[in-house]
């Protein structure tokens, strides 16, 4: 599957009929230029759920297209740039409470924040607006990095959130729309010599986002290959999770703290645990291993206060385990169980390397860490947990969506190369402080739409 894009326009008008006739094109990689980088587009359309409520009328839907980047900033300094546009035309709707953020992350630079910026604002019920402007980061390069290196790989992350208050139904219901793109950042002109595609390797390899790797991505011919999912795919969550706690865990990960503020902010503390599991074989040369990691979530008067976490391991044989992708607050405990066999011991020493990777996320904000581990055979046998991660995760053609607690109906078309994803959220929009995550929905040649 090839990642392809709308054509760009700042007019969100035209933006929207060029996505409903599919006049689509391949895009090559970037080539390297001068000045900002643009990397994308944030709006907002209107979804009719007179039929399913009541009292409100419409709801506001996010959208994000991100794309990749290339520039040449030889001193080190340049900003980055994506556009926002809202355009209400709807006179019967709720007060709406809209977000627009960019954030930029130096993968070369042990996953540094570079810059970030946020919008928010709101829009009263029952009045048309159109608005538009643009999310601007400021990025500058310390002389030390640029000493050390001949440019640098950004990951951008673009993230329209919208809310409707002041409702008798679907009371604070949100949508949540996030985009990901790579920015090759050169400060040499000669780097323009080797192809595009290495920043997008170091993205993927080192900053990987938290939808990667879902179950069942590898069956049906659904990707070519890692890298074609690693660049393609697009993930749904309709409504929110909760976490699971346990008895009986027996290999700590490590602990995750979280401070949530206003606009987004966020500062995220993970702490690694013991680097090794020592445990035995059992009689059927099997382990029982039982992993968690441990969270605090502190609200400090946030808007939203819902992070996402997750992590995944992987042993010597490839063979992998990890949790899905799900939305925290407050403090508990995620785990998953997972069984390991002799065949897990490639070089048979009784010895089993792991490696790791842990996610956090909230709002625009992305953290990325990576774990080095390893399972002793020379001990004690670990006990057992009956607790473990049910990998119900569904899908529509490459789309993959998560259906844990509504009944959610899904069903997709194609016309014009574009296979658009339909997803009906009628049941979720019953039930107070939920929300519809979206990730890369308007982008390549798997498109999501809502309805009810």
């Amino acid at each position: 599957m090839e990642k392809k894009h709308i054509l760009g326009s700042v007019f969100v008008t035209l933006l929207m009929l060029m996505t409903t006739i599919a006049t689509i094109i391949t895009i090559a990689d970037p080539s390297m230029h001068t000045g900002d980088a643009w990397v994308g587009e944030l709006w907002i359309t209107e979804l009719d759920v007179s039929g399913e409520l009541n009292n409100v009328d419409n709801i506001g839907v996010g959208h994000v297209t991100a794309d990749d980047d290339w520039v040449l900033w030889t001193g080190g300094e340049g900003n980055i740039k994506a556009n926002w546009t809202v355009d209400i035309d709807a006179t019967s709707h709720p007060e709406y409470c809209i977000m627009f953020s960019l954030v930029a992350i130096n993968v070369d630079d042990d996953n540094t924040e570079m810059d970030n910026h946020t919008i928010m604002k709101t829009y009263v019920e029952d009045r048309t607006y159109d608005e538009s402007g643009s999310l601007t980061l400021s990025i500058a390069f310390s002389q030390e990095f640029m000493n050390s290196n001949d440019e640098a790989t950004l990951v951008c992350y673009l993230n329209t959130y919208v809310r409707i208050n002041d409702t008798n139904e679907a009371t604070n219901f949100s949508i949540c729309s996030m985009d990901r793109c790579v920015v090759g950042v050169s400060f040499d002109s000669e780097c323009g010599e080797e192809p595009f595609s290495r920043f997008t390797t170091e993205a993927n390899t080192d900053f990987p986002n938290i939808w990667s790797w879902l179950y069942g991505w590898n069956e049906n011919n659904r990707f070519t290959n890692e890298a074609d999912m690693l660049e393609t795919h697009t993930f749904v969550k309709v409504g929110k999770s909760t976490s699971s706690g346990g008895s009986g865990w027996n290999w700590d990960l490590g602990n995750l703290d979280v401070d949530v503020y206003m606009l987004g902010r966020t500062v995220f503390d993970f702490t690694h645990q013991g680097l090794e599991l020592i445990t035995e074989w059992d009689q059927n040369e099997e382990i029982d291993v039982n992993s968690y990691i441990d969270y605090d979530i502190t609200d400090h008067n946030a808007f939203f206060d819902d992070v996402w976490i997750r992590y995944r391991l992987t042993l010597e044989s490839a063979r992998s385990f990890g949790t899905k992708p799900k939305q925290y607050d407050g403090s508990g405990t995620i785990g998953r169980s997972f069984t390991v066999v002799k065949s897990d011991d490639l070089l048979s020493n009784d010895y089993i390397y792991v490696t790791g990777k842990v996610w956090a996320l909230r709002a625009y904000n992305p953290k990325y860490y990576t774990l080095s581990r390893g399972i002793d055979i020379t001990g004690d046998e670990g006990t057992s947990s009956s607790l473990v991660e049910e990998d119900n995760c569904y899908w529509e053609d490459s789309v993959a969506y998560y259906n844990e607690s509504y009944n959610v109906d899904a069903s997709n078309s194609t016309s014009l190369g574009i296979t658009t994803v339909d997803i009906d959220i009628s049941d979720v929009l019953q039930y107070s402080e939920e929300c519809v995550h979206i990730y890369a929905g308007d982008v390549g040649d798997e498109r999501v739409v809502l309805s009810v």
